[in-house]
């Protein structure tokens, strides 16, 4: 499936299999389309993957899909990354999705408590925003910078700055289309032009693309224009999380800092090219915080959207929740155990698939919850403070869920090589000739993309997670 790991080795100067390889590459791909034949109806992607030597000495992935036959993915074909494939992420600077089951259930609540759970622990801290409409008067990255208490000022990119009025009318994607006199005002480089805060860990709260009207944002770009490709998209996510990981990343620890990239709307909900969210972002293929629905209906869209993110291949670390009364934490806990025991392992909690729900106080109604851009607003709301200050518990040890996670993560693709030379059979491979270090673990696919898992250097640190083009 799409989270599943694989682990292609290299092998050089295999001259006394190189006759034999060539020999059996004519009929290969035929032989193993006869195989797959009667598994295509299933249409589970990469259900099927097999390495073998080729005539040019490079062993090759193939992965085939229930509706087409991949490329070959050659290791070292290229010593460069694609635009669409830059989507580098890398493990010393942990990044979580904060998705929501639908619009309106607190995923920025939730993003400003993990924010100040983050404050608490001392460690850096970068909210990204990529996509907000209702912009300025609708700011998430100035609602949870104000209420994690960062004492920092949210910065925008140049496509938002058009939303908030600093290039005139704007139009098209030149942030200063329209006004070529107006000196620019939105950054693509936040963590260089903000300090991160005066005091305590640095912290920085970024939106980067912007409408003026609160609506869906492809219903936004239809009426104000101004057009983001999906690939412009997760080019600058991928830029922001580099640029926090620079700037932060010691090197060593796992965990040198926390980053969290809200989506807008909920996981389904387009963006702004029209493409679903949950499709959108998939390259980068980020553990998600599921941010539930409390309300009466909400255990159906949140059992749904969990299925959705799980259906493409992404890790849900945990569901955060507010109860509403109507028993939705019960169910969706009782769901994720549900799931987690499916799997064989009669001790939920220690299986890899178990999904804790962390619960939180119902939200009180607050009419002060849109915040108008550039005001002080550390005297409204007072509210939405005292129900975070109450749910500092549930937000401490979601916090410590999400980073023990990340930690598990990158112990199983460090130690990966060494489980697959002891339990893995390479066809036409002499296993005798194979050094762990030319094992290359797989950790996803995207499309024509592979997730490759890429250790430092020096070998100390985390590493990081390469976008590959098949």
């Amino acid at each position: 499936g799409s989270t599943s790991r694989r682990f292609v080795p290299r092998v050089h100067n295999a001259e006394f299999i190189r006759a034999r390889a060539a020999r059996i590459m004519s009929g290969a791909g035929v032989v193993l389309r006869r195989l797959l034949r009667t598994r295509r109806g299933f249409g589970t992607p990469g259900a099927f993957d097999v390495a073998i030597l080729a005539p040019t000495n490079r062993l090759c992935a193939f992965s085939f899909s229930g509706t087409a036959y991949r490329r070959w993915y050659r290791l070292g074909a290229s010593t460069t990354t694609p635009v669409l494939a830059t989507g580098n992420v890398s493990l010393e600077t942990p990044a979580f999705c904060v998705w929501g089951a639908n619009t309106a259930v607190g995923k920025t609540l939730v993003s400003a408590g993990l924010a100040a759970a983050a404050r608490r622990r001392a460690l850096p801290f970068l909210y990204l925003k990529p996509v907000q409409t209702g912009f300025p008067d609708d700011s998430d990255a100035d609602f949870v910078a104000t209420r994690a208490r960062a004492g920092v000022v949210p910065t925008m990119g140049p496509h938002a700055a058009v939303a908030a009025g600093f290039f005139g009318s704007g139009g098209g994607n030149d942030p200063d289309h329209g006004n070529k006199n107006k000196k620019a005002y939105g950054t693509d480089h936040p963590l260089l032009e903000s300090t991160g805060g005066e005091s305590g860990p640095p912290f920085w709260a970024h939106t980067t693309f912007a409408w003026r009207k609160p609506t869906g944002p492809q219903m936004a770009v239809r009426e104000e224009g101004r057009g983001v490709s999906d690939e412009s998209l997760l080019a600058s996510v991928t830029r922001h999380l580099s640029q926090f990981s620079d700037a932060v990343g010691d090197g060593k620890s796992d965990v040198s800092g926390i980053a969290l990239v809200e989506t807008a709307g909920g996981v389904c909900s387009p963006g702004p090219s029209g493409s679903l969210q949950c499709d959108l972002l998939r390259p980068l293929r980020l553990p998600a915080v599921l941010v539930g629905d409390g309300e009466l209906g909400g255990i159906s869209t949140t059992i749904a959207a969990l299925d959705v993110l799980a259906m493409r291949g992404y890790d849900v670390v945990c569901v955060v929740l507010a109860d509403g009364g109507h028993g939705n934490v019960d169910a969706i806990r009782a769901y994720c155990d549900s799931v987690a025991s499916s799997s064989g392992n009669a001790n939920a909690n220690a299986n890899a698939n178990f999904v804790p729900v962390f619960a939180l106080p119902a939200i009180p109604e607050c009419p002060l919850l849109t915040q108008s851009f550039g005001v002080n607003q550390t005297t409204q709301g007072g509210e939405i403070f005292t129900w975070l200050d109450h749910g500092q518990h549930v937000f401490d040890l979601a916090l410590s869920q999400m980073t023990q996670w990340h930690g598990a993560r990158v112990s199983r693709l460090k130690t990966a090589p060494a489980r697959a030379m002891k339990n893995l059979w390479w066809p036409f491979t002499q296993h005798d000739l194979v050094d762990e270090q030319d094992v290359n673990v797989i950790d996803s696919r995207s499309g024509e993309d592979f997730g490759v898992y890429v250790k430092d250097a020096d070998g100390g640190g985390p590493g990081g997670i390469h976008l590959r083009f098949g």
